[in-house]
């Protein structure tokens, strides 16, 4: 067991390796000040297996599993799942000074993201998800319905959001983002209906 600071927040780590002469079999747990990170994998020589890691904060629950290529020569293959409080990320060591103010975006996010390419090159990958939240607002404004889907591939992104209620309203909406090679281009409909703010 280590206890230590990262980002001036304390972390304690704890864990075993064993079958040293096969495959070795890692599990591990990370103690945070408002939760805890779990892994269960495997080592190979090319690639880290996750059976199972799970992030959990005070009113967040978020699942990893896939493969991650050790070497560069295969392509890490990901899912995510999960549901995300926003007012939780600032209570990551690493994210504090990336946190989302609690009165800029509440409501509890569910999060499902499949990723295949390279970690490093992420603009490369091949991704797939979808965010959804049936009550979240954000800076105070209400939305209920909510849906994004997430597509990847080819260097280009697109979000879709087919419909979602907004302050009594409604609104829809498509964005393009083509990761070029210095430079991404972007490409952004809304259709906004009814608002009453």
């Amino acid at each position: 067991e280590i206890s230590m600071l990262l980002a001036e927040s304390p972390l304690t780590l704890s864990g075993t390796v064993t079958e040293f002469q096969t495959v070795p079999r890692i599990q591990a747990q990370v103690r945070l000040p408002d939760g805890t990170l779990q892994l269960s994998g495997r080592w190979h020589p090319d690639r880290l297996v996750i059976d199972a890691a799970e992030l959990a904060l005070r009113g967040s629950r978020v699942q990893l599993s896939g493969d991650v290529s050790r070497n560069g020569k295969r392509t890490s293959q990901l899912t995510l799942r999960g549901v995300v409080e926003p007012a939780d990320v600032h209570r990551l060591p690493l994210l504090q000074s990336l946190s989302i103010e609690p009165s800029q975006l509440r409501g509890p996010i569910a999060v499902g993201l499949r990723f295949n390419g390279d970690l490093h090159d992420w603009k490369s990958a091949t991704i797939q998800g979808q965010l959804g939240a049936d009550d979240v607002r954000v800076l105070e404004v209400p939305f209920t319905g909510l849906r994004l889907d997430i597509e990847q591939s080819q260097r280009t992104l697109r979000l879709g959001l087919p419909q979602a209620r907004v302050a009594e309203g409604t609104c829809w909406g498509e964005a393009t983002l083509e990761h070029g090679a210095g430079s991404t281009s972007y490409q952004l409909q809304l259709d906004l209906t009814n608002l009453q703010l």
